[in-house]
């Protein structure tokens, strides 16, 4: 009878670490999307500041993009995706630049002749 008891207490503490291990890896995704989040509003915040200033100035931002993730810009906006979900930071200069996912990225914001553009360091 003893055993049963030893065995029901082993699988007992694997489903807590189990479940202790996915409630952890939820809040660390949810975390690092939070921070992209708030790091996308950042940059555009930076483009709208170097849309002041004069052509060829430069500002330089680092940026986690998550896997579940993509950052992309469409004429006066910073777009953001998040799972399933979109979001805008529109800007008050046209930008243009690639689209990042997964990937750390160093990002040079350089203000253009025809706007503002962004690249990869």
């Amino acid at each position: 009878m003893s055993a049963l008891n030893y065995l029901a207490m082993v699988i007992l503490a694997v489903l807590f670490i189990g479940m202790g291990f996915a409630i952890y890896s939820n809040y660390q995704r949810g975390a690092l999307e939070k921070e992209f989040e708030t790091k996308a509003e950042l940059l555009a915040n930076r483009v709208n500041l170097i849309g002041t200033q004069n052509e060829g100035s430069r500002d330089y931002l680092e940026i986690y993009v998550p896997s579940n993730c993509q950052l992309s810009f469409s004429d006066n906006a910073v777009l953001v995706r998040i799972g399933g979900s979109s979001r805008s930071f529109p800007v008050s200069v046209p930008v243009e630049g690639p689209v990042f996912s997964n990937q750390r990225v160093n990002l040079v914001i350089q203000r253009t002749a025809a706007g503002v553009s962004l690249s990869a360091t």
